[in-house]
């Protein structure tokens, strides 16, 4: 195998592993300036209080408008596909195929600044870039330089799928890599023209609850010996909505008013 596409897939910060670590370290630096100014009291204010900072511009992640007409988007994308995966329009990196919401294609999890975050298997549009930390902060970032002009999902026939979990079986010694009654294949060609591949096999539903669906990529070298899992992962973005919706400002004045109507009758 190539070890510099396996470097790639294992240190560079994929997509959806720097979105969810932007999202956390801006709510994190959120709550420690609020708890800055909720530690200051009448005795320690200064007499002239100086002037707020501004708030920081809020930086877009994600944004699939304006995307090239041949691009394909999760709204192109098949019902079974969807059901297991998705496109990312990724600030500065361009589209990405990762795995559907709610769940991420994980490699482990590993601790940085104190997060517990996913190293993410996933298909990057871009096969040139080695690095895409800094982009991710680009003033001008472009998301749509790199996309995906085809997504077809394919299910391997009976010798296909035998000669998978041969070379498989073979980079990993010592795993019991067990056959699976079905095996998919994502096929993604890019705007250049690059074809890359994600390999699927899906549990079984009779099978032990701890086994997983597993799988690898291709990208385009294929990565035999780094094998990922499919695991529930929240997205943090979808958290925030929610507490938004329970404590936010419109459920405070809905509380209010429900208060106001009681005292009333």
């Amino acid at each position: 195998m190539n070890s510099s596409t396996l470097k790639k897939l294992k240190t560079i910060p994929k997509g959806l592993f720097a979105i969810a670590f932007a999202v956390a370290l801006s709510a994190c630096s959120s709550e420690r300036d609020a708890d800055a100014s909720a530690s200051v009291t009448e005795q320690s204010a200064p007499k002239e209080v100086p002037p707020s900072k501004p708030h920081r511009k809020r930086i877009v992640l994600e944004n699939c408008d304006d995307a090239p007409a041949d691009a394909v988007l999760n709204e192109g994308l098949s019902p079974e596909i969807l059901e297991i995966a998705g496109v990312h329009c990724t600030r500065g990196i361009g589209h990405q195929l990762a795995s559907a919401k709610g769940h991420v294609w994980m490699y482990r999890t590993i601790s940085y600044e104190g997060f517990q975050v996913p190293d993410l298997a996933l298909i990057n549009a871009n096969v040139d870039e080695k690095t895409f930390a800094a982009k991710i902060h680009e003033a001008n970032p472009e998301f749509h330089k790199n996309y995906f002009t085809s997504i077809e999902l394919e299910i391997l026939d009976d010798s296909e799928h035998d000669a998978v979990l041969d070379k498989l079986r073979e980079a990993n010694p010592g795993k019991n890599i067990t056959k699976r009654s079905v095996a998919q294949r994502l096929k993604s060609v890019n705007n250049q023209g690059v074809t890359q591949y994600v390999y699927l096999f899906p549990r079984d539903a009779d099978e032990e609850s701890y086994r997983k669906t597993i799988g690898f990529t291709c990208a385009p070298d294929c990565s035999y010996d780094a094998i990922f899992t499919k695991e529930v992962w929240v997205d943090a973005s979808e958290i925030t909505k929610e507490l938004l919706k329970k404590y936010g400002p419109e459920a405070r004045a809905r509380e209010a008013a429900e208060a106001a109507q009681k005292g009333k009758d």
